[in-house]
């Protein structure tokens, strides 16, 4: 299954715009996250996958990266994130959530999560090996 993932329109708009902006988290990640920096996984920032907008992703190995602030524990929000996972998963994507502070005071620890998120990951809708 391929899914839309570019920048063109409104979306890629607000995605080009939230670069430019990034949260204090985002930056200290990103810097972590570029040029290959966590077992050889290449990560996009602020991409357009389908409708919506992802803080990291890398494509080549299905991985993305949610930064997460103290406002995503809301039901309305977590209720939109759950949708947004779901989404994702369907097109073989494994979304990890990081919060804000976990970046900010144990970035070793996340990016050993996002090290040990670099195996194959087949969702659901794969048949399965066994018979």
């Amino acid at each position: 299954m391929r899914v839309r993932c570019d920048d063109s329109g409104w979306l890629g708009g607000a995605a080009r715009k939230m670069r430019k902006e990034p949260t204090e988290a985002e930056k200290v990640l990103w810097q972590a996250l570029r040029r290959k920096g966590v077992e050889g996984m290449r990560f996009r920032s602020q991409r357009v996958i389908g409708p919506y907008i992802v803080d990291f992703c890398s494509l080549e190995h299905r991985v993305i990266l949610e930064v997460q602030g103290a406002h995503h524990v809301a039901d309305d929000v977590a209720a939109y994130d759950e949708e947004r996972t779901r989404y994702l998963e369907t097109y073989g994507f494994r979304v990890l959530r990081v919060g804000n502070e976990a970046v900010m005071s144990d970035l070793a620890g996340v990016l050993s999560e996002i090290a040990s998120a670099n195996t194959p990951f087949l969702p659901a809708s794969f048949p399965s090996a066994e018979v």
